[in-house]
């Protein structure tokens, strides 16, 4: 280009790659251009590296997504936000994934009202419903919302393929917002919808969300299979399978398993199951479910009133979820801790142990 190559001439060395000195001189350059300059720069940027850098894609959406979306061309931007978001959520960090996906909200907006709108948007929030749940918890207005809307757009496209996803978000969404009956309720349809399907991952997630919501409601004895059935097909199929999910019932299925054992008066078998779905957690290297373990490790703990095996489970579930910003888990921690660092109790009360109004996550 002959006005980076006036550059070199002046003495600008010549590999290739140039930086303003000083982020100053480089506000100030670009705020000399006028509205269409600048995005008529930033388009060709983006094409620039598209054609000489196509991995960039892949290994650098959100580059590609601020240049598109400077240039005004809403509809790639998008698509980029989106699998930024996505490469976040692959490397845990939450926050930033939503970022990446409120980005892409923003230039969703920018499209012309239509179907292909709207699709994108329901696939937009199940998407973001994975970071938000890791965030804010459960039972957060924000999920709700993301749930609602998804459900709303997904119930005029007969054939979108994410009727199962949203459906499973509006129950995880009610979780710990609505009464339990209706909880469950979603549930059984959720593994209804499962069932006709012939799925092995809907079914194993179906499974985990009718068992959890039993055992919640303390229906120990219709809970237990349900579990046991979720972590049969779960292992089944690949871990990645579930990575729409944002949770694993491989994992899951054992932990709300062996809690179900404990309160069934099998501690034993309680420990084992859940020492399982951690080890599993581990390898995973995800935080959201390790400190969810460690959490349910603390409670099974605590009914069998071993107040330093809770104790290390808990403070470690509460460096994990601190370390992480993960809220929700961290509070869970933060109760069974505070219990075992207490004065010492001569008698477990199962759940009625925990304070009055307090509801174990989902």
């Amino acid at each position: 280009m002959p006005a980076l190559r006036q550059l070199e001439d002046a003495g600008l060395p010549p590999e290739g790659s140039y930086a303003f000195r000083h982020a100053l001189l480089r506000d100030a350059a670009y705020g000399m251009l006028l509205r269409e300059q600048r995005r008529a720069l930033h388009a060709r940027i983006a094409e620039a590296i598209g054609r000489l850098r196509p991995e960039a894609a892949e290994n650098e959406p959100e580059l590609l997504a601020w240049h598109c979306t400077r240039a005004g061309q809403a509809g790639p931007a998008v698509g980029h936000w989106r699998r930024a978001g996505e490469q976040s959520i692959a490397r845990y960090a939450n926050r930033e994934a939503i970022g990446h996906f409120e980005r892409a909200f923003e230039q969703l907006g920018v499209l012309a009202p239509g179907e292909e709108r709207d699709r994108l948007e329901a696939d937009l929030r199940l998407a973001q419903a994975v970071p938000l749940i890791a965030v804010h918890g459960y039972g957060a207005q924000a999920v709700e919302f993301c749930a609602s809307r998804a459900k709303e757009l997904g119930d005029q496209r007969p054939r979108w393929a994410g009727h199962f996803a949203v459906h499973r978000l509006v129950w995880n969404s009610h979780m710990l917002r609505h009464p339990m009956p209706r909880t469950i309720s979603l549930a059984r349809d959720l593994l209804s919808f499962a069932e006709q399907s012939g799925d092995p991952v809907q079914t194993a997630v179906a499974c985990r969300a009718l068992g959890f919501s039993l055992l919640f409601a303390g229906e120990l004895v219709e809970a237990d299979p349900l579990l046991a059935r979720g972590a049969i097909h779960a292992d089944g199929v690949e871990a990645t399978d579930f990575a729409a999910y944002g949770e694993n019932p491989s994992i899951l299925c054992r932990l709300g398993g062996g809690w179900v054992r404990s309160l069934m008066g099998s501690p034993d078998t309680a420990l084992r199951m859940i020492g399982e779905g951690l080890a599993r957690a581990r390898a995973s290297r995800n935080p959201h479910p390790i400190s969810w373990a460690l959490g349910i490790l603390a409670v099974v703990h605590k009914l069998r009133c071993d107040a330093p095996s809770a104790k290390r489970a808990a403070a470690e579930a509460v460096e994990v979820a601190g370390q992480h910003s993960l809220p929700q888990w961290l509070g869970f921690a933060e109760l069974w801790l505070g219990w075992a660092l207490g004065p010492a109790r001569p008698e477990s009360r199962g759940f009625g142990a925990a304070p009055s109004g307090a509801a174990p996550p989902a």
